[in-house]
This record gives structure tokens, C-alpha cells and sequence, in this order.
């Protein structure tokens, strides 16, 4: 049973509990297992759910199912996803009912992924490959998970003014009925919407007089990655900022909600459609996910890791997958908290029985006043630990679970839940290499900053603790929410610490740049390193290793001040200054100095590397199709080299940073030598059959 699965179960916790009962109020454990849930008056109302599971903008839950869970017939209103697992959407209050249809059901729920947040083709040798070897991306699919694009931008279009996107699927829209085939078995026309535009469709939108009816990326992180990839820098007179594989085409999907969330399940339905439609045509493919989040076990045990895996592998040539390490790696110092440093979003504690142990959470609002939001807490233990968890505001206890027991509390402001899944009911832990323990605590509403939330472990054992805000704790916002005595290490996010993926860092390559207004724009300083040093570590990105001990990320590219294609939905000058392109300290007043065309900004995170790796794959599939994840990242790594700058963690980088130009000497070399047996002729060594 995976990791994934405790929380499939915490779901059935969440469907025998009415929420907001009296404060600490205790879980019968014989109810903890789904099939179980809901059968006597003690069934919560849909409206008693606990919101904290509700994922999706409108209110529903959006679960993965893995296959293995129920008998012969999926759910009702199951949406395939890959193989071996399943999409459920419906109302919280619906769940029971589909799990009591379904004995042993087992849901996998996680809140809401995020987004990740010119000279870059030269840092990484790009260029000088295409002029060696001609080669450009042509016939290869690049699939862009992530906000969208901006279709009508010129560096994703091809001369005559037709799109390079051949088919895109927006998770946000209802279904258009042009395609009702692909509709159908994407679930577009049952519990989980969705609009598909074929490239006909999109340049029909493009040409007709109807304003804004066109696939559109509101948020502008879509297109600056799908640029960083393909894009051919037309949009400027002379093509300055080109990316990796110009002549690549797309395989688009938005799946970024209003507010930004993204659920797991969209995920992998997108990335599904991206590979299906590469098949269809008979194309290599590789997929960039330049998303993911701090919730999880960051071993590859979830759901989503196992179903994106499972896309990927030696059966499947022809296919890669890319996922940005994300950017949890900072460490903040912070003289007005009164707990030790630094703040981060990890840390671990030991808990040695009879001494509880605190952790406070420090919440830090964006702006003066309450912050809305939410704080969700992953918490990972060792086979064997046996340990209580409780939440405290300002010292006085809200709840303690108890292992293999969920609780709900609430306070006029506020309301959570905690979830301590350690020997659950229902076989958990019958695998002995996955049998560890974990647990969750979830709170939603409103506080103030540097409210006095703090989490409390007793029994016995270890305690591997991972936090993220959401709403106006969100981190691409601020620090958002944090944890004292934290590490860089093992900051590395879900899915990109699946060890079956390619999980790309971040590295500082820019110091100093032009805007469009012509001013000269130099930092002053790079996290702690001042004056920053180009070649050096983003002090931002996320860290290894794994919980099981693997190398990641795999490597590191440019990520930090990279030019890439600006959607003109997400322009400061169109949207008063707000958003991932706005000005902030390193600007000069009243400039937006973060734009170095009309069509061109600049912007930073794991999110603009992970793209880098991404073209460079499409570059060796269109040299040799038949390559497989695996291959793939064998040849980067044999490619990559060492950093000329400073390196904040030897964890962050990796083996090194991505060099094109070396990774396709290794291809070259790995098709001319094809591997052998080592014998005494080769070897110049005694080598016994």
C-alpha cells in the first residue's frame, strides 16, 4: 500500500466526522475505513464537510482512485487517467455514498498544486547544437502543463501567422461539443469540465471579430515557460529570445483555476491528452510540469507521482517527463520571531517519550490586517513511531489526535482538522518498504500575522515536518507560512521527488539587464550572496533528497532572471501593476522593470528551468525517437558540469547544470558505441563468464 494511500483513507476520516463539533471531539476508529463511512445518524451533511478538502474553486473534491481499490466496475462518473487509476469529482458529502458502493475503496486527495515560479539559449550551449547539428525540435510534441498560452503570441506561431499549438485542453471552460470523442473520455462532458481546441479551432478564434473567445493565459506563467521551450523569438524584428527547440510543436493544457490552485487529478488527465495526441500522431513527446507543492511524503509514494510514472519507462520510448524542483529551498532570518532560526518550510524534530515537543507555525500576512487563507501540514514519521498530534493557538490546546484517529476543532475565525493515520485500520503498513506513518493537520479561514499557531508531538519517534499556505499565505506571495530551525534539504517538491522523473533546479545566470524604457537594471544581492555571482545556485531552489534517500533534483538550468514570451493577458501595464511580471525592490520607482520588450519579461524559478531541459529532450527525440525517460536522463546527467559560481547545497544541484552541447556529445557517442560485454580484450582485466 503507498504512502498515497493514508490520505485516500484520511478522506473516509472526513466523511464521519461533522466538522465543527465541539473542539477535540474524538473519532470512533471503527469508523475510519470509507466503507465504513456514513452508515448511521452520525453521517455529516454535505454541508458539514470539512472545506478544507474542498480543492477545487467551486466546491467540489477532486480525488485520484488508484484501480487496484475497487471490484470490476470503476465508480460511477470515474474518469480515467492512467493506468491503474481513476478520477472521482463530486460534492464532499457525495464521497460516502461512492464509497459505500465500492468496499475498499481507496481515494488518494491532496489540496491544490501551484505553479512554479535571450541569454539563456547561450548559458546552456543550445544554440551552438542547433548550428552543429541542424537541429531544431521539428516533429517532436512539447506538451506545456501549466496556465495556458497566449495563443496569439508571435514567438508560438509559425510565419504565415497559423499556431504551432496543435491541440490544447483548458480545464477552466465547459466542453465546446467540437470534438465530443476526445470530450467524452477526458471527462469534459461528465463531473469535470473541460474545453478542446483542435489547431483549426484556434486559428478560427484568432482570425474571427469576437474579442477574448480565443484560449487565453490570464496568469502569463504558460507561455514564459512554453517559450523558454519552442519559442522562436518572431515577436522581435531581429529573433532575440530564442528558445531551446524552435521548431517544436504543442500540446497545450491549462489547468490553473481563477485563483491558481490545480488539482491532481487535472494533472494527469493533461498529461494523458498530451501523450495520446503525440500518439495519435505518431510523435515522440515530452511533457513540462513546471508545478507542485510542499504536501506530501516526497518519496514518490502519492498518487499523482505513481500515475505520472506510470506514463514514462522502459516499455514507453519516445516519452519523457519534466518537473520543476520547485522553490521551498529558501531560508529566511527573521530577528522579531521568537523561535530559533532560520524559517523555512521543513524541518524534523526527534521526540523522546514524556518531553512533548513544539513546532510553531509562522504565519506572516502579505499586507497589514488578517490574512485569509489556508496552512496545510504534511507529516512524515519512521516505521514504529507512535507519536499524538495536537494543535495550539497561543498555547492553549484546540485538538490532539491520537494514531489511527482524525479530529475537527474550530474557532470564530478559523476551523481544522488533523488526521493521524499511524496503524489504520484496513491493512496500513502491510508493506513493509512503505510502512511508515504519517499525518496531516488542515486549517482554513482567517488570522492575523504572526498569530501563535504552533503544532505538539508526544509519545515516541520522529517527526519530518512540511508546511504551505494558500490564499493570502500562499508563498508566491510572501514567506507565507514557516517552520523555526528549518533546513534546505529535502525541500524538494511533489512530484518532482518521484525518483522515475526528471526534476530540474534552478541556477543564477543574470545579474544585470536592460528594460524596455532603457534603464539599467543590476541586483544587488542574491539571497545572502551580495553581490551575486553569476553560474551560482538559486538560493530558492528546492533541495534533496528525497525521504528515501535519492538524488534530486537530477540537474539544475538557468532559472533565476530568464527572458521568456510575455501573454499579453498577464502585462503590469494591462493589469495595474499586479501580477508575476509586476515591479518589486529591484525596480526603479514608477518602472516595470521587469519587461525588456513589448512582448518579452523576465522571470524566475525552478518553473523557467525545468522548460530549458524540457526543449533540450525535444532536440535529442528528434535526433533519436527511440530514447526512453531513463536513457534521457542518463545522457543529461553524463552532459551536465559543474557550477562556476557558489554552490549554497551540493543538495540543490544535483550532478550539474544542464550543458546541450555535452549531453549530445554523449549521444553521439552512446550511438556509435553500442554497450558490450565487458571481457579481458576490452577491459584489460581478468573477467571470469
Amino acid at each position: 500500500m503507498s504512502r498515497g494511500v493514508r490520505v485516500a483513507i484520511l478522506v473516509g476520516f472526513a466523511l464521519t466526522t461533522a466538522f465543527a463539533t465541539a473542539a477535540n471531539a474524538a473519532v470512533d476508529p471503527v469508523r475510519l475505513v470509507p466503507t465504513r463511512a456514513c452508515l448511521g445518524p452520525r453521517c455529516p451533511r454535505p454541508d458539514d464537510a470539512p472545506r478544507a478538502l474542498r480543492n477545487r474553486e467551486n466546491g467540489r473534491v477532486s480525488l485520484i482512485v488508484e484501480r487496484a481499490s475497487f471490484d470490476a466496475a470503476p465508480p460511477r462518473g470515474a474518469i480515467p487517467l492512467a493506468d491503474g487509476f481513476f478520477a472521482i469529482e463530486a460534492a464532499p458529502g457525495e464521497l460516502a455514498a461512492v464509497a459505500a458502493e465500492h468496499p475498499g475503496l481507496r481515494f488518494d486527495w491532496a489540496p491544490s498544486r501551484r505553479l512554479l515560479l535571450d541569454r539563456a539559449d547561450t548559458w546552456i550551449s543550445a544554440s551552438n547544437v542547433r548550428a552543429a547539428t541542424g537541429g531544431t525540435g521539428a516533429g517532436v510534441i512539447v506538451g506545456i502543463v501549466d496556465s495556458g498560452v497566449d495563443v496569439q503570441h508571435d514567438d508560438l506561431r509559425r510565419a504565415d501567422g497559423s499556431t504551432r499549438v496543435l491541440w490544447l485542453v483548458d480545464f477552466t471552460r465547459p466542453a465546446r461539443g467540437k470534438h465530443p470523442e476526445l470530450e467524452a473520455a477526458l471527462g469534459c462532458t461528465t463531473s469535470a469540465e473541460c474545453a478542446i481546441y483542435s489547431a483549426a479551432d484556434i486559428d478560427a478564434l484568432i482570425a474571427n471579430d469576437v474579442v477574448g473567445d480565443e484560449p487565453r493565459d490570464t496568469i502569463g506563467h504558460g507561455t514564459h515557460v512554453a517559450s523558454l521551450a519552442v519559442g522562436d523569438g518572431s515577436s522581435t524584428e531581429t529573433p532575440r529570445y530564442v528558445g531551446v527547440a524552435p521548431e517544436a510543436e504543442l500540446v497545450v493544457a491549462r489547468v490553473t483555476g481563477s485563483g491558481g490552485g490545480i488539482t491532481d487529478a487535472d494533472i494527469v488527465r493533461a498529461v494523458r491528452f498530451v501523450f495520446e495526441r503525440a500518439a495519435e500522431l505518431g510523435r515522440p513527446a515530452v511533457v513540462n510540469l513546471s508545478l507542485g507543492s510542499d504536501f506530501g511524503a516526497h518519496d514518490g509514494t502519492s498518487a499523482l507521482e505513481r500515475a505520472l510514472a506510470s506514463f514514462v519507462g522502459p516499455e514507453q520510448p519516445g516519452r519523457a517527463l519534466v518537473v520543476a524542483a520547485g522553490n521551498s529551498a529558501a531560508l529566511l532570518v527573521d530577528d522579531a520571531a521568537q523561535v530559533p532560526g532560520p524559517l523555512g518550510v521543513h524541518t524534523e524534530v526527534h521526540v523522546p517519550r514524556g518531553a512533548p515537543v513544539r513546532v510553531p507555525l509562522v504565519v506572516f500576512a502579505p499586507r497589514p490586517g488578517r490574512a485569509q487563507g489556508g496552512i496545510d501540514v504534511w507529516i512524515e514519521m519512521r516505521p514504529g513511531d507512535a507519536l499524538d498530534v495536537a494543535f495550539e493557538r497561543a498555547g492553549a490546546r484546540l485538538a490532539t489526535a491520537r494514531p489511527a484517529s482524525a479530529v475537527g476543532f474550530a474557532e470564530d475565525d478559523f476551523e481544522g482538522e488533523i488526521f493521524n493515520d499511524t496503524a489504520l485500520p484496513g491493512g496500513f503498513g502491510d508493506d513493509p518498504a512503505l510502512g511508515a506513518p504519517s499525518a496531516v493537520v488542515l486549517v482554513r479561514g482567517s488570522f492575523d500575522a504572526g498569530t501563535d499557531f504552533a503544532l505538539v508531538f508526544e509519545g515516541q519517534g520522529t517527526a519530518s515536518v512540511w508546511v504551505q499556505g494558500s490564499g493570502d499565505l500562499d508563498p508566491a506571495l510572501g514567506p507565507g507560512v514557516l517552520v523555526p530551525a528549518a533546513f534546505k534539504e529535502g525541500t524538494i517538491t511533489v512530484p518532482a521527488s518521484d525518483p522515475r522523473l526528471i526534476a530540474v533546479g534552478a541556477t543564477l545566470n543574470r545579474i544585470d539587464w536592460t528594460d524596455a524604457e532603457g534603464n539599467t537594471i543590476a541586483l544587488a544581492e542574491h539571497g545572502a550572496l551580495a553581490p551575486p555571482i553569476a553560474d551560482t545556485t538559486a538560493f530558492f531552489s528546492s533541495a534533496g533528497p528525497s525521504a528515501l534517500g535519492t538524488l534530486k533534483p537530477d540537474l539544475v538550468a538557468p532559472g533565476a532572471y530568464v527572458v521568456g514570451a510575455l501573454s499579453h493577458h498577464a502585462d503590469p501595464r494591462r493589469t495595474l501593476g499586479s501580477g508575476m511580471f509586476a515591479p518589486d525592490e529591484h525596480c526603479p520607482p514608477s518602472t516595470d522593470c521587469y519587461l525588456v520588450s513589448a512582448s518579452h519579461a523576465i522571470a524566475s524559478g525552478t518553473s523557467m528551468a525545468a522548460p530549458l531541459v524540457t526543449g533540450t529532450i525535444a532536440l535529442m527525440f528528434e535526433r533519436d525517437p527511440t530514447l526512453t525517460q531513463e536513457a534521457v536522463r542518463t545522457l543529461l546527467q553524463a552532459g551536465a558540469r559543474r557550477l562556476g559560481g557558489v554552490v549554497f547545497s551540493e543538495q540543490q544541484v544535483g550532478v550539474g547544470v544542464l550543458d546541450v552541447a555535452a549531453t549530445f556529445e554523449a549521444l553521439a557517442l552512446g550511438n556509435e558505441r553500442a554497450p558490450r560485454r565487458p571481457d579481458s580484450a576490452h577491459c584489460g582485466c581478468n573477467f571470469t563468464p
